[in-house]
């Protein structure tokens, strides 16, 4: 690229961003794609903390006076983040997201539709520029701004959630395509930091991206500098006791430390930060049903260090970043490796060491695959290899690397897969023997399902497949009830005495018949095709 454009580039890292150096020349390069490729759509895909909202941000900066580049966002406090960081810096933004009152949110208009010079940045969330009440409006500012040649660039963030292989697929992110359909000579800038090759497609196909040129960086993905460990919770005498442990030894041992502890639900978002807090470890929970000025206020006591651990629902954890975090814990488990990557990087974002580790308990396990129901067979795959990377004894980095389509070598220490494997074995023999203890683990077995003593329902097997349904868009949700129809006729087909209740006899309580019916479906979901998927249900309904 030009000398003197690489200058301005550097010039404008210096005195408008206040940095002395790129995080990698990754970074520097992805830049230089954005401003080469000016009649090109540019998909940027680099792992979490390697500064991909500066490669939009710098570009935009360096484009002429009263270009206005259009951010749409997934999240209200990562779009917070970025605002806080670009106004420290006297850039111009303004946004809108949810959190705005409803004379904000009209002033937002008003603003944008009166003033002379536009903002460097418009910031939206996708999820309010989808809404039915602002869609007009949005689109009114946007072709006033395009129709007076304002528009720099427009940028989607965290495009990979716009594919439905992807956990974090929103639905939202399908209308911006009809931006790219009413104005076509506007670029495209989408970053990912989970894109393969399949989700990068999809990336590109649902926003309409034209001519699109991939910057994917060859990026070393391996986070060294991480330790990463599984703690089987099944075989801890007290769980939480083991977690407050953990983090004592980081108070002690890290300067102004800081953790986060990730959860399933709300609810143990608040049981985790009333118990660590109990313990004398100042906690707080956040998640994004909690009222605003309450997260608001959890999250600055975390930011200020007034509490030491954030207790943070899997769907809001995105928006917490730190440099000092040391610590990230997975209570229960994240739903795909894409998930748990992005995770991850939250902690040693300026290249410290840091400790993540996961817990892992059987009812977990069972609890994660009802949430998954409704999922797409690909999300049901990306947890498969959860599970896979949580009872492998394979170095840990090698696993989520593999998974990405990166090889890398054994981590030798950084893992308790390689550094402690005699206790990693030990604790892994010791979590087999309390599975096959464990009553419900027959549902998640492949092969014992006749194992479990059910009679057969007086069908023939002919008549029992033809009520199957192949192709309704619910074929999953009736497949379920048939199982769960069929496992509860044949118990209370079961004899019974006095002495000898069904659930005696049977060995299983009727109210696990339901979990039983829908796990016994996801055991035959999870298959490589379609035509396995009936033939495990042709076993399952079969059962004697």
């Amino acid at each position: 690229m030009d000398y003197d454009i690489n200058k301005k580039i550097k010039k404008c890292l210096r005195h408008r961003f206040k940095f002395k150096y790129f995080k990698s020349a990754k970074q520097f390069e992805a830049i230089q794609t954005v401003l080469k490729e000016k009649n090109s759509d540019v998909l940027i895909n680099l792992p979490p903390t390697t500064g991909k909202s500066l490669c939009f941000q710098l570009s935009a900066v360096l484009y002429e006076d009263n270009n206005v580049a259009i951010v749409f966002m997934s999240n209200n406090n990562a779009l917070e983040e970025q605002v806080e960081f670009l106004k420290e810096r006297n850039i111009g933004v303004c946004y809108f997201h949810s959190k705005l009152s409803k004379l904000e949110k009209k002033n937002f208009f008003n603003i944008l539709s009166t003033r002379q010079e536009a903002p460097t940045f418009i910031y939206i969330t996708t999820t309010a520029f989808a809404s039915q009440v602002y869609k007009e409006s949005f689109f009114t500012l946007i072709k006033n701004l395009y129709d007076n040649n304002l528009i720099s660039m427009l940028v989607v963030d965290d495009a990979h959630s716009s594919s439905e292989n992807t956990i974090d697929y929103n639905k939202s992110y399908n209308e911006i395509i009809e931006i790219r359909n009413n104005f076509p000579n506007v670029r495209l800038i989408a970053l990912t930091s989970i894109g393969t090759a399949i989700i990068n497609e999809d990336i590109k196909k649902s926003l309409g991206m034209l001519n699109a040129v991939e910057y994917n960086g060859d990026y070393n993905w391996v986070r060294s500098n991480i330790y990463i460990d599984i703690k089987y919770k099944d075989i801890l005498n007290n769980p939480l006791d083991d977690v407050a442990e953990l983090i004592n030894n980081y108070i002690e041992a890290m300067e102004s430390f800081s953790g986060i502890i990730i959860c399933q639900t709300n609810k143990d978002t608040v049981m985790i930060a009333d118990e660590l807090s109990r313990r004398g470890i100042p906690t707080v929970p956040y998640f994004t049903r909690m009222k605003i000025t309450d997260q608001t206020k959890s999250k600055e006591k975390w930011k200020k260090r007034e509490a030491v651990m954030i207790a943070a629902s899997h769907g809001s954890a995105i928006g917490l970043n730190k440099d000092n975090v040391g610590l990230v814990i997975h209570w229960s488990l994240p739903s795909t490796i894409d998930q748990y990557y992005i995770d991850i990087g939250k902690a040693g974002r300026l290249h410290g060491k840091a400790h993540c580790r996961i817990y892992f308990g059987l009812e977990d396990w069972l609890h994660a695959q009802f949430l998954m129901m409704s999922m797409s067979k690909q999300i049901f795959s990306g947890f498969e290899h959860v599970v896979n990377f949580c009872i492998s004894d394979k170095c840990r980095h090698v696993l989520y690397s593999e998974i990405f389509g990166f090889t890398c070598e054994s981590c030798k220490n950084r893992c308790d897969a390689c550094g402690n494997q005699n206790d990693y074995r030990e604790a892994f023999n010791k979590f087999q023997i309390a599975m096959q203890q464990h009553q419900l683990f027959n549902v998640i077995k492949d092969e014992p399902v006749t194992k479990i003593y059910i009679y057969k329902l007086g069908q023939t097997l002919s008549e029992r497949l033809s009520n199957f349904q192949e192709r309704t868009s619910d074929y999953r949700e009736s497949n379920y009830r048939i199982l769960a129809l069929t496992l509860i006729k044949n118990y209370n087909r079961a004899p019974e005495t006095a002495d000898k209740p069904r659930e005696s006899v049977l060995g299983i309580h009727k109210k696990v018949l339901s979990r039983l019916a829908r796990s016994l479906e996801y055991i035959a979901f999870f298959t490589n095709n379609i035509d396995e998927y009936f033939q495990k249900l042709q076993v399952l309904v079969n059962i004697s």
